[in-house]
């Protein structure tokens, strides 16, 4: 979460069980939105960003995915 307050402009964060059905999926979804699509590699490279998914095992982030809708 303290990426998402770390970047200007993302709103509406939420932090529930995953409902997406993919073969190779996380059990938490975690969503927000962007004020447009530029705001979204800014979020992802953030260092608190990196920071956390610097933490997660290579099994954890196999399953990591990433879906944009407009």
């Amino acid at each position: 979460r303290k990426a998402f307050e770390a970047v200007e402009g993302l709103s509406d964060y939420s932090a529930r069980r995953n409902i997406v059905q993919r073969d190779v999926n996380m059990d938490l979804m975690i969503s927000f939105k962007a004020p447009g699509p530029d705001v979204i590699p800014v979020y992802l490279k953030h260092p608190l960003h990196l920071a956390a998914a610097a933490v997660s095992g290579p099994h954890e982030t196999a399953r990591f995915s990433f879906d944009c809708e407009d």
